[in-house]
């Protein structure tokens, strides 16, 4: 359930249309104490097939210590990790989508 929302709103904030397809959104649902990690398929292809699993059990242990904050900082750093060794900055911010948290219902 929640990974179908977390690729509704993928799409819906056109995160699907970068052009390296690298995009990644990590959707928390916060009353329903769940999350759920999203990634296009050109990071997805290029990232080792158990990363995302193992970000998501990191996560995870981090939201049943209910440290929630550290748990974040530990997967987005990660998640930068893997972007940066599969898509180098190449001396100009192309940036294409906002850096913004979107916060919903």
């Amino acid at each position: 359930m929640h990974f179908e929302r977390a690729k509704e709103l993928f799409i819906q904030l056109k995160m699907n249309e970068t052009v390296d397809r690298n995009a990644v959104l990590i959707y928390i649902a916060t009353e329903d104490k769940a999350f759920a990690l999203c990634a296009d398929k050109g990071i997805v292809e290029k990232a080792d097939p158990l990363f995302w699993n193992a970000e998501a059990k990191l996560l995870s242990s981090y939201f049943v210590e209910q440290k929630y904050v550290q748990g974040l900082q530990n997967c987005i750093a990660n998640i930068g990790q893997v972007l940066k060794a599969h898509f180098p900055w190449e001396g100009e911010n192309k940036n294409e989508l906002p850096d913004e948290i979107v916060f919903g219902k």
